[in-house]
Formats: C-alpha cells, structure tokens, sequence
C-alpha cells in the first residue's frame, strides 16, 4: 500500500514549506493555493485509477490536511480563491469513491482493548450486520484463538502474587480448574453466569521473552473467515494482520478504529484485567485472596507489559511487541503505528463519541448511529426494516465512475477538525 505518485511527492514538499510557520499569519496564502490545486489534480488521476494498492484513506487526509491550512492563510477568503466550488467538488469525489469502495465489502474493526470495542459491536448487530461472535464476551471476534486479547504472559496461578515464569516458552497455566461435582452452591452460580466468557489461558500470551506461538491472520485467511461466516462486520481484538513478518491493513475491508487517551486507558485497562482475573479465580481455582500490588510498576511489567506501555501501539506494530517492556518501545515502532492508521478508513477517539456518530453514518452507511448514547451493557433490539443491512456493506458496488459534481453540504469546510472524512 503506497502513495507513489509524482504530483504527491511534489504536494508533499509543498505542504511541509506551508506548514513549517506556527502562526497563522505565517502561512503563505500563494503557497496553499498551489498546493491545494496541485493535490487536487493529483486526486483526480488517482481516483480514475482505482488501484488497490494506494492508500485512500491517507489520499483523503492529505486533501484535508491541504484545505485546513488555506483556510488559516492570511487573507484567506473562499470567495477570493475562487476555489469553493473545485474543493467542494474533490470532496465529494473523495466521499463518493469511498463509498463505492466501501460497497459489498465487509468492515473489520480493530479492537484495542477498553476502547469501545463492545459497544462498537453492539451498534453494528443494531444495524444488521452479521457475524456469528456478537455476544458481549466474543465481542465479534471470529477466531478467539487468533483474535482475541493477550493481556497477561503465562503464569502458575496457584502462586499467590506469583511473578510469572520467563524462562519457558510454553503456556504455564497448571493448575486444573475446580471439577463441576466439587464446587459449591456459590461457585456453581457464578460459573453458570459466566459461562459463555472465555477460560484464563485466553487471556495469556506465552512467556516472555518468547512470542505467542500459532498460526497470525493473514489478510488471506480474514477474508476466507468472512466468506465463510456470511459475515459483514468482524473485530480483532490482538493485532493487525501479518504478511511476510510485517503487519498490514486489508484493503478488503472497510477498516475502523477506535484511539483512547493514553493515561484513562491505563487505567480503564488494568481495572479490567484484575475484574477478569479475580473473578476467574475464584469460580475456577477457588482462589479468593489474589491482590496486586497496585502501584508497583516494575511487578506489573513482568505480569502484563503490554498493559502498562503503549498497548494500542503494540496491536498496532505485531505480536513480538508485546513482550517488551515500556523502555524498549523505540520511535520506530511508534512510527510503524502511525503509518498503520494511515491505511483505516476510520480513525476515531473514544472522548469525542459524537464524531464517531457521524462518522459510521456517513462513512459505514449505518442507520443506526447512536454510538454516543449507546450503553454496553445492552443490545438495540430492532432498526427499521426499510434500510439495507450493514450500510455500504450489505451493497454491491457501483459500476459507473465518478462525474464531476458540486456539492455543498452546510457547514462542511467550516469544521476545522475535518472529523466527518477522517
């Protein structure tokens, strides 16, 4: 996936001259003008292309990008550019060549953990996708063995506070749960409530410093999973897919995800991962008195390293990550996350859940698009029969191109944060 056109690279060099004052007086008008005019050629051929190895997503930000910062350029004015209507018009063939993209095509949400994901997957069995996983403990994961969360490495949990074992390269989970004719009343009512949540061992990794073993996802092997699901909405809740040891975005789908800020994702995280654990013990190995140490970093590190330092950068960078510690996450690996989100289609924030109202409504077609307002702990029972399941996919492309057109939504290049085409 790449962005190798001339008139790009060309853009590229001019919009880091334009970008390099900060202040909004700084910014050459003349400057932005050519490299809005210049981009929006640029978008055109491209669009007329259609290959699938150029990253649209990122095409659509830059556009973006180039519009907001001519709108800051001193004297600035829509009617003096004589603009208005060409931007408008990029816009709208942008919009709609996603959407045709986005046609009959499946949406796969990357998951991080403690970032909406359940609602997400909720909002999307409102709006009639389908997907075999859509409880709230699968969180419309199709292959929890692949797919799901690793949170903690292997561990003896019969050790009370038991630092785990980083010298095996197997799962260490040894102790046997309680047998069903032993447990008491008590037990045997929670083990029924939660029965349908995953065992301990799926929320470990291997132990450190060795990798999580198994068979990655491939883009391949994704899709082949949806295929034979009859799936439209699928989630991973571990990394992204893998190709020849680098991780990947699948242009087959319509990607999503969901950021958080750091330090209430923490928070939110490790909360999570001892509610998890606790009551995990007590059903299973009925051990009741199991409390970590709630500040000490450095035993966290060893029992969850991925939980304490950029865990949404490790589901972002590859499974290997997840054994560092926090110090040995190095700029490229960051740099590696953010080239991965250039390839979503959607990337949004959890403290800003209006926008992400907006975006799976324009972006996804959904009906349905209360994310804002939308509990986890409940489903939406039932949405309008008369809308196509799953928005955009539940829809066959289009086979005609793209016309020249002049669109003006109110308000549109009015939002400064350009929140409704990220």
């Amino acid at each position: 996936m790449q962005l190798d056109y001339p008139a790009l690279s060309q853009y590229a060099g001019q919009l880091q001259r334009v970008l390099r004052p900060s202040c909004k007086q700084c910014i050459d008008y003349f400057e932005a003008v050519s490299a809005v005019r210049s981009l929006g050629k640029a978008v055109k051929q491209i669009l007329k292309d259609d290959k699938d190895e150029v990253l649209y997503p990122a095409l659509r930000r830059s556009y973006m990008a180039a519009v907001w910062v001519l709108q800051r350029s001193r004297l600035f004015a829509w009617q003096a550019t004589q603009l208005n209507s060409n931007v408008l018009s990029t816009l709208f063939r942008l919009y709609l060549h996603h959407t045709n993209r986005a046609k009959g095509r499946a949406v796969s949400f990357h998951h991080i953990s403690k970032c909406g994901g359940t609602t997400m997957c909720q909002l999307a069995a409102s709006n009639r996708c389908s997907n075999p996983s859509m409880d709230q403990e699968r969180n419309c994961v199709l292959d929890s063995r692949l797919d799901g969360p690793l949170w903690m490495v292997a561990h003896d949990v019969t050790q009370q506070g038991a630092t785990p074992n980083a010298t095996v390269g197997k799962l260490d989970v040894t102790a046997q749960p309680i047998p069903w004719v032993n447990m008491t009343a008590a037990q045997r009512e929670l083990a029924r409530n939660f029965s349908v949540e995953p065992s301990l061992p799926m929320w470990l990794m291997y132990s450190c410093p060795y990798a999580p073993v198994g068979r990655p996802n491939t883009c391949f092997s994704r899709t082949q999973q949806v295929q034979e699901t009859r799936s439209t909405f699928l989630a991973n809740e571990r990394t992204l897919s893998q190709s020849s040891g680098a991780t990947q975005v699948c242009h087959q789908f319509s990607n999503a995800i969901i950021l958080r800020q750091p330090v209430p994702h923490v928070v939110s995280l490790l909360a999570e991962v001892k509610f998890r654990y606790v009551r995990q013990l007590a059903i299973w190995h009925n051990i009741t008195s199991w409390q970590p140490p709630a500040w000490d970093i450095s035993w966290w590190e060893k029992f969850g390293p991925a939980l304490v330092g950029n865990y949404a950068t490790r589901t972002l960078v590859g499974r290997e990550s997840f054994c560092r510690s926090a110090a040995n996450m190095s700029s490229a690996d960051l740099a590696q996350a953010v080239n991965a989100l250039m390839g979503f289609d959607m990337v949004m924030t959890l403290d800003r859940a209006k926008d992400i109202d907006l975006l799976v409504s324009t972006m996804l077609g959904w009906p349905a698009r209360k994310f804002s307002s939308q509990p986890a702990s409940r489903r939406m029972k039932s949405v309008a029969t008369t809308y196509t399941a799953c928005g955009f996919s539940g829809m066959m492309p289009l086979t005609d191109t793209v016309q020249d057109h002049v669109f003006q939504p109110e308000g549109l290049l009015q939002k400064s944060s350009g929140a409704w085409i990220s």
